[in-house]
């Protein structure tokens, strides 16, 4: 090749006397041209296919989107009545506990409304002190006769209270370990386990509840030997409706769980009914408790107040007034104290009181502006964290599932910046955005940070599954045919075949997964030359 363009090149130049030297440059740019794209299009050393070849390796499906992050708990909080701001005392940023008051207006005029009723109490009170002397032998007797009648009342009803009380624990315990126990593995022991599949998080809040409730029964039966004092009664039925309080929600989670189970090859439908039976039981009982309890303690301080009452009437007829007279200043102080509550409820109006514990996200309250009714005057958002929110595409959505892990950097930080979640929830129903079927994840992070702020854009790459030491190729050789997918392979001859593949989990490094059809080291081809 070498002879031959020097060959031409010596005739060009003996030729070039006979041409004038303008022409005979133009004639040797067009034989070096021709003779460039001959080298080119002619080199035998330039192959006509790409290749690579088939390897193992570890591969991991994403699917990337963009959201926000907001509180999981906030409130927007404004007044019921229109009035000047007299102080706030807050600001944005500031760390507030539930029950704090953040903003108050002048109610100065209800204030002074107030003490004036407060004043008609005490002299009505005085009134009714002055009421109080001696009166006739007979209605005095009469009186001490409804005094022990009641007593004898309140005795039977606290006795009621305490079987109530005893009653609960026995339904307690047969809920618990004859009925519930059945879906656990080692109930009683520090390790309960839910014996059948269901939620995770269900799964563990579960065996979490399993776990206190054992120790609260435990616990429970220790201080119901005490039952005898009227001090430890009170604090028994107490503790009676907490405990079964707790119960009823833990038997409430337990429901959720059997109410989704199907047959399955190791579960019957007869199974299935009888477990959803026995929780329906299960219920049904320790609301029972719960309404007796109720029952007998509303019976109980029914009793009670007959029996103060009764010994007030007693007082009163020893100090020589008749009850008519007691029963009408009796009523007027009623009057006066229901005026003076009255106000009070008014006052609570003008009050702004925070009904969580958190940090102020918005003030727009200024001291001597009028606030309006129901127009968000303060915005509180919660302790318990924050959430992300996105849209996926309807393309990505199908990869998704409850529990996914993902990471999560956000713009005001930097790419090394990394956040963890995971997928709590994924709407049903589709949002429309630019005319683009969407639908709404939220992701919890697993750990709180301070560096996380409300409504920071999160970039989010969930992690949809992980192969480990696996034949991969180039997506882009994999090529649709015939109702399937191929590869082309080149074998050593340079002989080219259509292989059908199986393909897996799509990474998001570009490669894909082949379950069959090749092997690791084939030469597969993703690029041919025409």
């Amino acid at each position: 090749m070498y002879e031959k363009f020097m060959s031409l090149f010596s005739i060009i130049v003996r030729r070039t006397k006979a041409l004038g030297w303008k022409l005979a440059a133009i004639f040797v740019v067009f034989i070096i041209a021709v003779v460039g794209i001959f080298l080119v299009y002619r080199d035998p050393g330039v192959p006509r296919y790409e290749f690579v070849k088939a390897v193992r390796k570890d591969l991991t499906g994403e699917v990337s989107v963009t959201g926000r992050v907001q509180p999981i708990e906030d409130v927007e909080l404004s007044f019921e009545k229109a009035s000047r701001v007299s102080s706030v005392r807050v600001r944005v940023g500031s760390m507030v506990v539930r029950g704090s008051v953040l903003a108050e207006l002048d109610n100065g005029d209800l204030r002074a409304n107030l003490a004036q009723a407060d004043a008609d109490v005490k002299a009505e009170e005085a009134k009714l002190a002055e009421l109080k002397r001696g009166t006739r032998q007979e209605e005095i007797e009469i009186a001490r006769a409804e005094v022990l009648a009641a007593e004898v009342a309140f005795s039977e009803a606290q006795n009621n209270f305490a079987d109530k009380i005893n009653d609960s624990f026995t339904k307690s315990d047969d809920v618990v370990r004859n009925k519930v126990d059945q879906f656990f593995t080692n109930p009683r022991s520090p390790y309960p386990r839910l014996n059948f599949e269901t939620d995770t998080q269900l799964k563990n809040k579960l065996e979490f509840t399993r776990l206190v409730v054992e120790n609260m029964l435990v616990r429970w039966q220790t201080n119901l030997e005490n039952i005898s004092s009227a001090g430890a009664l009170d604090a028994q039925g107490k503790e009676a409706r907490e405990n079964l309080t707790t119960i009823k929600s833990f038997l409430e989670d337990i429901a959720r769980a059997v109410n989704a189970l199907t047959p399955t090859t190791g579960l019957s439908q007869t199974t299935v009914d009888s477990y959803k039976s026995d929780v329906s039981i299960a219920r049904t009982n320790i609301n029972t408790a719960l309404s007796n309890l109720q029952a007998a303690d509303e019976k109980l301080k029914t009793a009670q107040s007959n029996k103060i009452l009764k010994e007030e009437g007693l007082k009163l007829k020893q100090a020589g007034r008749t009850q008519e007279e007691i029963a009408a200043q009796e009523a007027r102080l009623l009057g006066v104290r229901a005026k003076a509550d009255s106000i009070r409820v008014e006052i609570a109006k003008t009050i702004l009181i925070t009904p969580i514990s958190g940090i102020v996200t918005k003030n727009n309250l200024k001291v001597g502006e009028i606030a309006e009714v129901r127009v968000p005057a303060i915005s509180v958002i919660g302790e318990g964290g924050f959430e992300v929110i996105a849209n996926v595409p309807e393309s990505d959505i199908a990869a998704l599932e409850k529990g996914h892990p993902a990471r999560v950097t956000l713009d005001a930080y930097t790419s090394d910046d990394i956040f963890f979640a995971h997928i709590i929830r994924i709407d049903p129903a589709e949002t429309i955005i630019d005319g683009v079927a969407t639908y709404e994840i939220r992701l919890a992070f697993d750990k709180p940070d301070p560096r996380i702020r409300s409504g920071m854009t999160a970039n989010i790459d969930i992690i949809t599954g992980r192969r480990e030491n696996v034949i991969v190729v180039p997506e882009r050789a994999v090529v649709r045919k015939n109702g399937g997918k191929i590869v082309r392979t080149i074998d050593d001859a340079g002989s080219v075949h259509e292989v059908f593949v199986e393909t897996g989990l799509s990474g998001s490094d570009g490669n894909v997964e082949i379950l069959s059809g090749i092997t690791e080291g084939d030469q597969v081809i993703i690029f041919e030359r025409e």
